[in-house]
């Protein structure tokens, strides 16, 4: 809907959320994947890493979630919708939510389960799927700030929106 809004105003297209669900709520949708981004940096099995490669590595997860504008993405939906629905102030109209969503469980508290693997870090292999959970959640609450945000794993989705 997006790219055929900006064809027909012969604008480039910009980055926008990947859906948009409207229940009782209209929720911008971003889906961000991490299986096959661990799977190709070999981070998938059990191992133990040196401190300098566990750095290196928690780097490279930092970098790829630092290319996340969350927020850009929203405001570039929100424009969107305001034009295609004819309401000016859509966050004024109705109950607007952006929600994240990852194929890595972020578990209820990502704050506290990061902060565990860190003390533990000298003795146990590190959880990179909780590095990555982590580095979105904060890179989603630096963001966006001024509406409800949600950040769920793939499988609790549709609960998420049934709540809503």
């Amino acid at each position: 809907m997006e790219r055929l809004w900006h064809i027909s105003r012969k604008q480039p297209s910009t980055a926008s959320a990947d859906a948009l669900v409207c229940h009782h709520n209209l929720c911008f949708v971003e889906i961000k994947g991490w299986i096959k981004f661990l799977e190709n940096l070999h981070l998938t099995g059990e191992r133990q890493f040196t401190d300098r490669e566990e750095e290196r590595l928690k780097g490279r997860i930092l970098k790829q979630v630092g290319h996340y504008d969350f927020q850009k993405k929203l405001l570039s939906s929100i424009e969107v919708c305001e034009d295609i629905t004819g309401t000016p102030d859509l966050l004024s109209a109705l109950p607007v939510a952006f929600i994240l969503v990852t194929d890595v469980n972020p578990e209820t508290s990502p704050l506290e389960v990061f902060s565990m693997q860190l003390s533990m870090l000298a003795h146990t292999s590190t959880d990179w799927k909780k590095v990555c959970t982590e580095a979105m959640s904060q890179r989603l609450a630096s963001q966006i700030t001024s509406i409800h945000t949600y950040f769920v794993y793939c499988k609790g989705f549709d609960h998420l929106i049934k709540s809503l």
